[in-house]
């Protein structure tokens, strides 16, 4: 919903850290390349998805040399069985020229398609003044059709305004945001900015290039602030808008920052003709102005039912000067007499302290009672500012940090984490100059499965899933293996818990119900058996080569491993010669000592048993 092209380059608070390995990474499923892989194309620089759609914008994106940084979008589809189409379809403005930067910014929802192009040139002869474009999905032809191009009513020529830097939609109303206009500041050419809303009109989105459509109503601030750039980021939520200005005056008058909101009025946004001032003003409860490396509030906002987030990816951990500028998100909470005032964060979400300048913040996407978090240049144990974004949940008192999302591939400089977008269990998430395909910074988008479950138990005699334990021996409920002791002990009930990860693993192996003092393996394999085999007086589903991971005797019938002073899995695992990736699937199960003399078996073959298995999918 906003862009940030340059942005790399130039009450009761709760406040949470992010640096906590007790999280894992969410799968990753799926990986987008730049299909032209041209050196800084800056692929991703906007994103967006809903529902069966997703959109990347690539605003640096060359249309052959006529049309050298013309800009695109690229769209993809969600089939009904969860995979995205390939190759996806490429949009580009219908009068493109070079150097509009088609794809600044992107919004979607209902089957719309708002693409900013913030150097777009509008007739009748005002170049570089911006622009936004309306396409439509059309059922019948199965094609995205380019139905309006939309400008302001009014521009000075003295300078950029730079219409498009952000746009938003839902429903039947588009807000764009023009952060560089002059029109209404205190002083010429100070950028205070503006927003501007546009309602689809009743015969539908109709406004050819050479004729565009200009605004329903203007949004501005009561008292424009100079240099504020409010409209650099937007969003809208029914009658909800809210625009970020980085640079706006703090209450303690420092430029840290603030973001306001626009009620429509009830008679409608065109039930009027002068600009309509802001019905709320929020702010950081705390601010401190060191110039251009203040706070950066407003950076990117996000509005969703009775919930609105600042980004702010300059802000600092702490209330004090010297705390480190980590980069924070302030959530705000509708009060009971609706949007009005100056406002304060309810609570406040800050990075890791002392971890300076990972720009926490810089991409944000807000969606029921998930919040979902960029922060492209935080460091990864292997990796110089690759990249990560982090996600969030409310549970109505409290926002806990629930998952990680790193790059499979994730490697120094990507800039993870620069835009991201959330629908449901779907998040996407852009690292504008990943390398690939032999090219310099084409950048890519990576997609993540919230939901999937990264550790799964299976070979469960007790629930039929394979063949019958060998001497009738079975198990006495789901999650164990065939039985040992008969009704005593019912089977070996074997568990994964913490996280597959590369970088934090953390994964436990434990099994309980053995013979009192078993010999125990802990075993590691590639491959499953649908069906298992036998094994000793168990059943078997692990295949392939085996790996034996850990060894130690059962205390009352327990075992967990690793100890503190063991390798963890995955190091073991490859100090055994199979070197884990992220996305590598591994199965694990327990086998140990079981007497025939005390076993349900009562033949020489019949001295070992095993647990039931489980699944671990690996994640970076």
């Amino acid at each position: 919903m906003l862009a940030r092209s340059s942005a790399l380059l130039a009450g009761s608070v709760l406040l949470l850290t992010v640096e906590t390995q007790a999280q894992c990474p969410a799968l990753q499923v799926d990986h987008w390349l730049n299909p032209e892989s041209a050196d800084a194309d800056q692929y991703g620089t906007s994103i967006a998805i809903e529902g069966e759609w997703a959109a990347v914008g690539v605003s640096l994106d060359d249309d052959g040399p006529t049309f050298a940084n013309c800009g695109s979008v690229y769209v993809y589809h969600r089939s009904p069985t969860g995979t995205w189409s390939s190759p996806p379809v490429r949009l580009l403005a219908s009068d493109r020229a070079a150097g509009d930067e088609f794809g600044t910014s992107l919004d979607l929802a209902g089957g719309v398609l708002v693409v900013g192009a913030r150097s777009a040139d509008v007739p009748p002869s005002w170049n570089e003044t911006g622009a936004a474009y309306v396409f439509e999905f059309d059922g019948v032809s199965s094609t995205w059709i380019e139905r309006a191009k939309l400008r302001p009513s009014d521009y000075d020529q003295t300078t950029r305004p730079f219409f498009g830097e952000s746009v938003a939609v839902s429903g039947a109303t588009v807000v764009v945001g023009a952060n560089f206009n002059d029109e209404p500041c205190q002083s010429p050419a100070s950028e205070c900015g503006k927003a501007y809303v546009f309602v689809r009109p009743v015969a539908g989105w109709n406004a050819p290039p050479t004729t565009p459509m200009i605004e329903t109503r203007m949004l501005v601030a009561q008292t424009p602030t100079d240099n504020a750039q409010l409209g650099g980021s937007v969003d809208i939520d029914g009658s909800v808008v809210i625009a970020g200005a980085i640079y706006a005056k703090h209450t303690n008058s420092a430029s840290s920052g603030r973001a306001y909101v626009y009620l429509e009025p009830v008679a409608g946004w065109a039930s009027g003709t002068s600009p309509l001032t802001e019905s709320c003003t929020l702010e950081p409860s705390y601010a401190d102005d060191l110039g251009l490396s203040t706070d950066l509030f407003g950076g990117d906002v996000a509005v969703s039912s009775t919930m609105i987030a600042v980004g702010a990816w300059r802000a600092r951990s702490a209330s004090n000067s010297s705390a480190p500028r980590t980069g924070a998100v302030y959530v705000f909470h509708r009060p009971p007499a609706n949007w009005s005032g100056v406002r304060t964060e309810d609570d406040k979400i800050v990075a890791s302290p002392g971890d300076e300048g990972t720009l926490f913040g810089h991409g944000l996407e807000l969606q029921a009672n998930r919040l979902l978090v960029g922060a492209p240049i935080h460091n990864l144990p292997t990796s110089t500012q690759a990249g990560r974004a982090f996600v969030y949940e409310y549970d109505g008192v409290t926002w806990n940090e629930t998952e990680w999302l790193i790059a499979a591939d994730a490697a120094n400089t990507d800039e993870f984490g620069y835009d991201v977008a959330l629908d449901g269990d779907t998040a996407l998430v852009a690292a504008i100059v990943d390398d690939h395909s032999g090219a310099t910074d084409p950048g890519s988008a990576y997609v993540f499965d919230l939901d999937a479950p990264l550790l799964t138990s299976l070979c469960e005699p007790g629930l039929g899933e394979v063949i019958a334990c060998p001497c009738g021996n079975a198990p006495a409920g789901p999650l164990r293996g065939c039985d040992n002791h008969g009704a005593a002990s019912g089977g070996a009930s074997f568990t994964l818990a913490g996280c597959p990860s590369i970088l934090f693993d953390s994964l436990a192996l434990s099994v309980m119900g053995e013979n009192n003092t078993s010999l125990t393996l802990f075993l590691q394999g590639p491959s499953t058996s649908s069906t298992g085999i036998v094994f000793g007086a168990g059943v078997r589903c692990v295949t392939g080569p085996l790996k034996r991971l850990y060894t130690g005797n059962a205390s009352g019938g327990s075992l967990n491993r690793p100890l503190a002073a063991d390798p963890d899995v995955h190091t073991r695992s490859a100090a055994l010669g199979d070197s884990l990736s992220a996305g590598d699937v591994r199965y694990y199960f327990p086998y140990y000592r079981d007497p025939q003399a005390v076993g349900p078996c009562s033949n020489s073959s019949s001295t070992f048993n095993c647990g039931n298995a489980g699944r671990a999918i690996w994640v970076p």
